[in-house]
């Protein structure tokens, strides 16, 4: 208290010219000065000017002791990030100040957004320390150049000496996603409008729209309803590239699970079957490998006729042996699908039957028969018919 009240006591003390006089820069001449003139100071006066003397002495305060927290720089492990990686954005940061810091908070952001936040320990004077944050890249990001900031003590929790360096930015460049990516376009067929009997010509038109080839061969199924029409292994296919594949299958009419109306065909590339288990190649998307259309059946069959009975004799006699040409067609939209009888009657007596082959729709055939008038046949006139694909005349078909 005594130091302090002396420091702001007036006193016929002349300050300047004790500072020149200390300082050697006096403002007074020797010739000025007279023995007259000089007097003893007092006890009080010699105090005050040893006092200031001493604080004359004393060297500038030290700068104020305080934190300075700082972002060096933002350091990724993948120098080529494509869409789905997860990236390792390591935030390194370091106290340049001269006091030891409390805890704080860093936060990350990637293109505007905050992605993380961290707490982190405090770090002492001249300290530096490091912090992981994962990032996943999205399918929904775009390709190409994307900012990162690091942003530590946003909120000002930490007092420091320079506030402008708590945020740091750099950039990444984010790549397409380097891997296959198979799928089915299109799925055509000839005939347009199948028939029951129609062989079906399939053609199943898949592509590679990935950035990669898929590095080795891969298969392809087809199926009608619920069964397999084909299994095939098809060879390696290069970004953007398209291929087809083709199968036939038949309308078989004695199918069951085959009748007239609407089906569903289905394709599925790379995967083991149609329960959706994908394949052997890895791709960037595997919800694209199957594609399915619907198509119509008609159900057509075949219709045979008998066109024409006639003999070589126009008036046998008893013993006489009679030659029965039949002609007979298809004229339904199938063939027949096999063999089958024509059988000739004379009144209610059975002449004979025969086999005959296949015919086609449109077609066209004669078959022989020959009979022997027996001398149970009365004279005058009698009724020939003809049966085809039938047991017996009664009508029971064959």
């Amino acid at each position: 208290m005594l130091f302090r009240n002396s420091r702001f006591k007036k006193s016929p003390f002349n300050i300047s010219r004790i500072i020149t006089a200390r300082t050697g820069k006096s403002q007074f001449k020797p010739s000025q000065f007279k023995p007259s003139q000089f007097k003893i100071p007092n006890s009080k006066l010699l105090f005050s000017v040893f006092f200031l003397m001493f604080l004359l002495c004393i060297p500038a305060a030290a700068a104020e002791e305080q934190a300075d927290l700082t972002v060096l720089g933002i350091v990724s492990e993948i120098s080529e990030p494509q869409i789905g990686d997860d990236m390792v954005f390591t935030v390194e940061y370091a106290n340049f100040g001269n006091l030891s810091n409390e805890s704080f908070v860093i936060f990350l952001f990637v293109d505007g957004t905050l992605e993380e936040e961290m707490d982190v320990f405090p770090l002492g004077a001249g300290e530096g320390a490091s912090a992981d944050f994962i990032f996943h890249i999205g399918e929904d990001m775009e390709i190409g150049e994307h900012s990162v900031i690091a942003v530590i003590d946003a909120s000002g929790q930490v007092s420091e000496t320079d506030e402008s360096n708590n945020d740091f930015e750099d950039y990444f460049f984010v790549n397409g996603n380097e891997k296959p990516d198979l799928f089915v376009e299109e799925i055509v067929w000839m005939p347009e409008s199948p028939k029951t009997g129609d062989e079906v010509t399939f053609s199943v038109i898949y592509g590679n729209r990935g950035t990669r080839s898929t590095g080795k061969g891969f298969d392809i199924s087809l199926y009608v309803d619920d069964s397999q029409v084909v299994y095939e292994w098809v060879d390696d296919l290069q970004p953007g590239e398209s291929s087809s594949y083709e199968c036939s299958w038949t309308v078989d009419p004695d199918v069951p699970d085959v009748p007239e109306g609407e089906h569903t065909v289905a394709a599925y590339i790379d995967m083991e079957d149609e329960n959706g288990d994908s394949g052997g190649v890895e791709e960037s998307d595997e919800t694209n490998n199957n594609f399915s259309k619907t198509f119509q059946v008609s159900k057509e069959l075949p219709d045979l006729i008998i066109q024409d009975i006639s003999l070589d004799s126009v008036s046998p006699k008893t013993g006489d042996e009679i030659t029965f040409s039949v002609a007979y067609a298809n004229q339904g939209a199938l063939n027949a699908g096999g063999d089958f009888y024509i059988c000739l009657y004379v009144d209610d007596f059975p002449v004979g039957s025969e086999l005959v082959g296949d015919l086609q729709p449109g077609e066209s055939d004669v078959c022989e028969l020959f009979w022997t008038v027996n001398q149970e046949m009365l004279e005058g006139e009698h009724e020939i018919t003809a049966y085809i694909d039938m047991e017996d005349r009664d009508g029971y078909s064959a």
